[in-house]
Order: structure tokens, then sequence, then C-alpha cells
């Protein structure tokens, strides 16, 4: 539920904030400048992390940068309504926050259900530097696709509150499914994540594999 309690979060208050903001810096020119510098860095900052593969190591705080960048748009959108006018940033404002109001209410349930393939199943440390995110990915409206996605990340030594992803493995279960949540194991000694499944219906489904985790340091 935490991607849902943010993106719903994002789409109904941060027009709001971006809104006050604008009002708040009418006269004051510099404040205004400063702030909209700031939300603009620190959106272009996170997504640079996205494209990195980069993350922090708390799951609240890195739904929190994601979602920001919405309060990075909506004030920038308010401060070209006000400095320029027109049509076009009319349109803009009742097309971009009125589908996001629209979206936050009437189609929470379509943010639910995306929310659910973005949100990770199990999520737990390996090591005191390996972190193992598992998600099940085909709740949308394509019965074809029923995907087990699996991320290892690994932490940077030199910035502990970060860390890169160096694995990455998506498993079809079309037609061989698998548990909600794997069975999971380590062993120190060959340096190797094991997983395993077993699903019964009509036939029983047995399933396993396993992940290296020895890489370069970060």
């Amino acid at each position: 539920m935490l991607p849902f309690i943010f993106i719903t979060t994002s789409l109904l208050v941060y027009p709001v904030l971006g809104r006050g903001l604008i009002k708040y810096t009418k006269d004051r020119h510099k404040l205004r400048t400063l702030i909209l510098r700031f939300l603009i860095s620190a959106s272009i900052i996170v997504l640079a992390a996205v494209a990195l593969n980069l993350i922090t190591i708390s799951e609240c705080f890195n739904w929190f940068c994601l979602t920001f960048i919405y309060c990075t748009v909506s004030t920038t959108i308010w401060h070209l309504h006000e400095s320029q006018g027109g049509l076009l940033t009319n349109l803009l404002v009742y097309t971009i926050f009125g589908f996001g109001y629209l979206m936050a209410t009437l189609g929470f349930l379509f943010i639910l259900i995306f929310s659910a393939e973005m949100e990770a199943v199990q999520s737990k440390w390996l090591t005191s530097e390996l972190i193992y995110k598992e998600r099940n990915i085909g709740s949308g409206p394509d019965p074809s696709i029923r995907l087990k996605q699996i991320e290892i990340y690994k932490q940077i030594r030199w910035f502990p509150l970060l860390a890169k992803k160096f694995s990455e493995i998506e498993y079809d279960e079309w037609n061989h499914p698998l548990q909600p949540l794997l069975d999971i194991s380590v062993s120190q000694d060959s340096k190797k994540l094991y997983m395993k499944s077993q699903v019964e219906g009509y036939k029983v489904w047995k399933w396993c594999d396993s992940i290296t985790l020895e890489k370069p340091n970060l």
C-alpha cells in the first residue's frame, strides 16, 4: 500500500502546495526563483538516480522522492499560469490537475492496480550490504503478462544510504506458476542466492534457481 498512499497523496496535495507557494512568493521574486531552482534541481537528481538504478535504503524515502517530482511539476505550472496566463497555461492547469484529482478519487482503483505492481511483495536484507526485492507483475488488464521480477541491490560503501542495482531477472509465470512469495536462502560459502517455489493445483509445479551474489565492490 506504500506506493498507493504516496501517489494518491501527491496527486491531491502537491497542486495545492504548489499554488500556495506561488501565492506566498507573489511579491518575493528572488525567493520564488530560489524555490523553483531547488525543486527542479532535486527532481533532476531523482531522475538521474532512477536512470542509474540507484535507490536509498529507505523504501518510504524512495517513494517520497519519486512522487516529489509532481510537486515540481505543480509549482512550475502554477508559476507559468501566473506569470504568462493565456489559453495554454489554463489548459495545462485544468488538464493535468483535473486528471490527477480524477485519478486520485474516482480512478483510485487504477492507481491501486498500478501501485500493486510497483510495490515489492518481499524486500529484505540478504547480507549486511545486499538488498533483495521481489515483485509480482501482472495484475493489469492483459492476462498474458504474469511475471516474477527479482532485483538485487548492493549498498554503496562510500555512501551507505544509497544502493545500486546489479542484478535483475524476470521469470514468466504464464506456463509455470510460482509462489506469491518465493522461499529464499543465501549461501555464504558459494556466495549465491537460492530461490525455490512449489505450487499445487491440478498438478504440482516445482521450481528452483540461483543468483550469484559475487559482484565488484561499489
